[in-house]
């Protein structure tokens, strides 16, 4: 039988170890209490700062490795058990024995974001920089079609004067809270002593729970647009906007999906 817990902290303290190293790597090995390898074991890791994910499973030999990734701190939460094999030499051994149970929980505070505004220069032209803060004015309104209730008020900041920087606080608002479980159960079955079949279920954000971009993702922190403080999109199309980045679909943020997995190991 395989540990849970003691998963979750040995993947927790690999990428505190190497997360950080020039290379831009990460790897390590995933054991049980008895200090029995893991093999397949889900290791999917989160750029803290960007919440782009990257997936990988562990080997033979109970390894992960990560690479190419761009130097950052990075979390990871990992589960895996392993279903005990009931007594005997019957069917339902032969059925019930092998399966495997991995999941991966998705949890971060709301990242901050910026408001702009532009000032036009006389030397430099348009640049973008942070608002004035008028008084007395609230900075969000209630907005019954927005996420929350509520909107950005274009009305609470007003444009400095060219060459100042606003006294609005750097990234003085937050956008909105990440709480994703993924789940998959795996079991490979012996064809021959050259042959096996790998077959594998994942379910991608199992409890459906809807999660939405900041209005950074869409310009609308800019107070010359006018759109204004409005969400307009959700959190896996905002983070699959760049080249190398996952399919919406699978990205975390997405509503709930899944995929099937068939492989003819040999």
């Amino acid at each position: 039988m395989k540990s849970p817990a003691l998963l979750v902290l040995l993947l927790l303290s690999a990428v505190a170890a190497c997360a950080q190293t020039e290379n831009a790597r990460i790897s390590g090995r995933v054991t049980d209490l008895t200090g029995a390898v893991i093999v397949g074991a889900q290791c999917k890791i989160t750029n803290i700062e960007t919440d782009v994910s990257v997936t990988t499973t562990t080997n033979e030999d109970g390894i992960y490795v990560l690479r190419d990734l761009h130097p950052a701190t990075y979390r990871l939460a990992a589960v895996s058990y392993e279903f005990p094999s009931p007594k005997g030499d019957g069917v339902g051994r032969a059925l019930v024995r092998g399966w495997a149970i991995y999941g991966v929980l998705h949890i971060s505070s709301a990242p901050p974001f910026e408001v702009f505004a532009f000032p036009q220069s006389p030397i430099y032209g348009t640049y973008p920089t942070r608002p004035d803060i008028v008084p007395g004015v609230p900075f969000y309104v209630p907005d019954p079609t927005q996420p929350g209730g509520r909107r950005l008020n274009a009305a609470a900041f007003t444009t400095p004067p060219p060459g100042d920087q606003g006294d609005l606080g750097r990234n003085y608002f937050r956008g909105f809270p990440i709480n994703q479980t993924d789940l998959a159960v795996s079991r490979r079955f012996g064809l021959s002593e050259r042959f096996s079949l790998y077959f594998r279920v994942e379910y991608f954000n199992v409890f459906n729970h809807p999660m939405f971009a900041p209005p950074s993702a869409n310009f609308n922190n800019y107070l010359t647009q006018s759109s204004f403080g409005i969400i307009t999109s959700t959190l896996n199309n905002f983070l699959s906007g760049g080249p190398g980045t996952l399919s919406p679909l699978y990205q975390i943020g997405g509503p709930r999906s899944g995929q099937l997995t068939l492989k003819l190991l040999f």
